[in-house]
């Protein structure tokens, strides 16, 4: 599990990622997502409906149902997906899991992990899932096989 982020949002940046590398408008079953990523199915759904309800996934009911990205890959950045299910206030929390630490009553870890933070969410969050897909397909051609999925 991540520093930052919930399983919950882990598992909902790794599904879309995974849906917009298939891309084509396809839809993609919860079944072959949860399979492909190791995630339980019905965990998935609802972290799947959540997104859905945000816009960023769009969903069709029924047995040749499934979901497909909501919006161009393009405009959708992980920080969309991060506040889609933890909220960005959990960005806030406390390194250490403090929860009275602030700029006036600071952990140990405050100051250096505020930069640090920062920094994660500038250059890191802000960016789109077909940046990153851009990058991933790069280095799959180079390494000729599929390392994530």
């Amino acid at each position: 599990m991540s520093i930052l982020l919930s399983r919950s949002c882990e598992y909902g940046i790794q599904a879309t990622f995974y849906i917009s590398f298939l891309s084509s408008g396809k839809l993609v079953s919860i079944k072959e997502i949860s399979e492909k990523l190791n995630i339980p199915s019905p965990y998935l759904a609802k972290i799947l409906q959540c997104l859905a309800r945000r816009g960023i996934l769009s969903s069709i009911k029924g047995p040749n149902g499934g979901f497909k990205l909501g919006r161009a890959a393009d405009t959708i950045a992980l920080k969309d997906i991060v506040e889609g299910i933890d909220g960005l206030y959990a960005l806030d929390k406390c390194v250490m899991g403090f929860e009275k630490c602030d700029d006036h009553n600071p952990c140990p870890l405050h100051e250096s992990w505020s930069e640090i933070k920062k920094k994660i969410i500038d250059s890191i969050l802000s960016k789109s899932i077909s940046e990153l897909g851009a990058g991933m397909k790069l280095q799959l051609e180079k390494e000729e096989k599929n390392i994530f999925f």
